[in-house]
């Protein structure tokens, strides 16, 4: 009932890995849910947790809408359980709530391919945000692209994104080992020439 942690570990592993952090002075980011997520802010106290909303409900035993999902999320920042509560909640969009209030953006009209690994891009852009100095505001702003860009793109579909990466000249790329390698080299080869 602790997701992402490795089997046999406590629930409050990442408790008191937040912890652990808070005390080093760091900024201690968490994407889990069940009874990990309720440890975690029970006893770790981090930076910020990001459950999607199905998480946020189970971790208030009810079902919440989203104005519900910002009460119980402002109630988790003014009792201490993590400074920052982000908050997906597919075509509701997402929220944000912190010490200064609740930041709340509609979802960013598309059509969605897959959901899978939304919120993980959701989390990885507000992190990446934060580290590179922005403010909680203009994170929110790139985790709501990030993850909008996900739904674009079915998971795992990479043939698509080197032939886009092809077209569009981007100086990155991410390559996913589901491709085969010659293609990989093929592509990557004719944008260097």
């Amino acid at each position: 009932d602790a997701p992402h942690l490795p089997r046999g570990a406590p629930a409050g592993t990442w408790a008191a890995l937040a912890a652990e952090g808070r005390a080093a002075g760091r900024r201690v980011v968490l994407d889990t849910s069940g009874a990990a997520l309720e440890q975690a802010l029970a006893h770790g106290r981090p930076f910020l947790v990001k459950p999607n909303l199905r998480e946020l409900s189970d971790l208030a035993g009810r079902a919440l809408g989203a104005e519900e999902a910002a009460e119980e999320a402002r109630r988790l920042v003014a009792d201490g359980a993590a400074e920052h509560v982000a908050v997906s909640m597919g075509e509701e969009g997402a929220l944000l709530a912190g010490a200064e209030g609740v930041m709340r953006r509609p979802a960013i009209p598309i059509a969605a391919a897959s959901s899978v690994g939304a919120g993980d891009s959701f989390v990885g852009a507000l992190t990446w945000a934060l580290a590179a100095g922005h403010g909680m505001a203009t994170a929110f702003g790139y985790a709501m692209a990030a993850g909008a860009a996900t739904l674009l793109h079915i998971c795992g579909d990479s043939t698509k994104v080197l032939d886009d990466y092809a077209k569009t000249g981007a100086d990155v790329i991410e390559i996913d080992l589901a491709v085969p390698l010659d293609y990989a080299r093929q592509v990557v080869g004719q944008r260097a020439a």
